[in-house]
């Protein structure tokens, strides 16, 4: 081993074989062994070092496209928010593939606000890998599951459990009484009255949405694509 690698690594001057910082006596048999221990442990800490130091700037360059993206007209996606980490499994089955529909839970911003325009709703379901807005047709499927539009009213013992449509709706799948921004004030209104959710399609200058409330609801309503709706996606 290389002498004054061995001195600067244990701390020590030529001519000393002793040091205070690391206490290795260089005159010990065992010093080249505790030496490479040293070099171990330091390879070991400048690697999470370098990991932690990546990180730190990749969530500076994360942050730097947002206020890019923000200055460029394009939607800002908030990517701490924590959506799509609980997923739920809904009960229905996409008619076509047969396969079960999974949900995401709300979108919202880095303000908090959840309520977005069609057009921010179909960009934020555009840009998450592996998911895509609500879908007219899901909404549909899930309508037939949870209300009898002949009888006009919620059906019961939903997917085998105990609730109601309606109960079914806000306490399985975690649908919200979120209410609606208008689109000219910008004020919220029907919170905790009414939700309403955007879906993909349109009809005519109109958009898509699901739309309930404690007696009632509409898989396909229609309004303005400026109104601020709340956003959620899909997956199968």
């Amino acid at each position: 081993m290389n002498a004054s690698i061995t001195q600067s690594i244990c701390g020590g001057k030529p001519g000393i074989a002793k040091t205070e910082i690391s206490g290795i006596d260089l005159s010990d048999p065992l010093c080249e062994q505790k030496v490479g221990i040293c070099h171990r442990i330091y390879s070991r800490h400048a690697a999470e070092i370098t990991a932690e130091t990546n990180k730190a700037f990749a969530e500076l360059d994360d942050e730097k496209s947002e206020v890019m993206e923000e200055q460029s007209g394009k939607l800002a996606i908030n990517l701490s928010c924590p959506w799509l980490d609980d997923p739920i499994r809904t009960g229905i089955l996409n008619p076509t593939t047969g396969k079960e529909y999974i949900l995401s839970g709300y979108y919202q911003d880095a303000t908090g606000n959840k309520h977005f325009t069609q057009q921010e709703a179909i960009e934020i379901g555009e840009r998450i890998p592996g998911w895509q807005l609500c879908t007219d047709e899901f909404h549909k499927a899930l309508a037939k599951v949870v209300f009898d539009d002949e009888k006009w009213e919620w059906k019961k013992n939903v997917c085998g459990t105990k609730y109601n449509g309606f109960k079914y709706l806000t306490k399985v799948l975690k649908y919200e009484l979120g209410g609606y921004r208008h689109r000219d004030t910008g004020v919220l209104t029907s919170v905790g009255e009414r939700g309403y959710s955007w879906s993909s399609s349109v009809s005519g200058t109109n958009g898509l949405y699901l739309h309930f409330y404690a007696t009632y609801l509409n898989p396909s309503s229609t309004t303005n694509r400026a109104s601020g709706l709340q956003v959620r996606c899909l997956q199968e």
